[in-house]
């Protein structure tokens, strides 16, 4: 069972005195949070994958969103971006085809590949971070607005399956954020989670375990069970004692209710755990 101390002292800012209680966990979450060079390199390939994007598409309103962990800001050093790339042109034919080559062409673009998954999707290496790419058309008939919201179902109307399947990330991301009490405690008991499944080779869908979606899921399940004032602490020794006694044909999920809940294709993996996801958003199964 994970045990979780009591609070120490770190000194912060350049003030005499000035002191701020961080617990053993948001201490755990801050040393393993990647260096400002690495996020640099991070945030300046997606502004490659994004400009390239915006010049295929010959159209400005063209935009990458990121999602995963790191939208969600849990993500450690080394990890892959994951980010869709959404258009209203009318390039959704073409895009697995003729993009990946003009994408090569860029610099600090080491390699781009593709995976013909369901969505199908590119692995591209920029300035030296792996990154997963999806695709997304909007058929709207004009240009996309900024920072589009992709938790506005009105964009799923006539939008075709793999798109729909593409955004399923991003708004998975949108309704976390809207349902966890207090992001601020949320992300670095996240962060201890993720670190201590990985470190037992825990963490992981390829490998049959919960990714890091599922992970996020099962902390905002967490979250709301808690006080909104809950520390970090808290949370995580709330966590294991909660999936500690967590029966295996239990729906675990962050909706209100679960009327409406998408249930998972039961017949091509055995569901050990459901997850009860909001309509447009992937199903995660533990």
């Amino acid at each position: 069972k994970a045990t979780v101390s009591v609070l120490y002292w770190k000194k912060v800012g350049n003030r005499e005195g000035e002191r701020k209680k961080m617990s053993v966990v948001e201490r755990i979450a801050n040393c393993h949070t990647e260096s400002n060079e690495a996020a640099d390199r991070r945030w300046a390939a997606v502004r490659t994958i994004d400009t390239a994007f915006k010049e295929w598409t010959k159209d400005a309103s063209s935009q990458v969103v990121v999602y995963g962990s790191v939208a969600l800001e849990v993500h450690l050093e080394g990890a892959d971006t994951d980010l869709v790339c959404v258009t209203s042109s009318g390039f959704s034919h073409n895009f697995f085809r003729a993009f990946p080559s003009y994408l090569r062409g860029k610099p600090n673009v080491t390699s781009v590949s593709y995976v013909p998954a369901m969505p199908p999707l590119l692995n591209a290496v920029v300035h030296g971070v792996q990154h997963d790419i999806l695709f997304c058309f909007i058929p709207l008939g004009a240009p996309l607005p900024p920072n589009v919201n992709l938790n506005d179902d009105r964009y799923l109307y006539n939008m075709d399956e793999p798109s729909r399947r593409s955004v399923g990330g991003p708004r998975l991301v949108g309704a976390l954020f809207e349902r966890v009490p207090n992001m601020v405690t949320f992300k670095p008991a996240l962060k201890a989670v993720k670190l201590w499944a990985a470190r037992r080779g825990l963490h992981g869908v390829r490998y049959g375990y919960p990714g890091g979606v599922t992970w996020a899921a099962m902390m905002c399940f967490t979250a709301r069970r808690c006080p909104a004032n809950a520390s970090p602490d808290t949370l995580v020794s709330t966590f294991f004692k909660l999936f500690e006694g967590q029966g295996l044909n239990h729906p675990i999920s962050i909706l209100d209710d679960l009327h409406g809940w998408q249930k998972g294709p039961t017949d091509e993996m055995a569901v050990l755990v459901p997850f009860p996801t909001p309509p447009g958003t992937p199903v995660q199964m533990v």
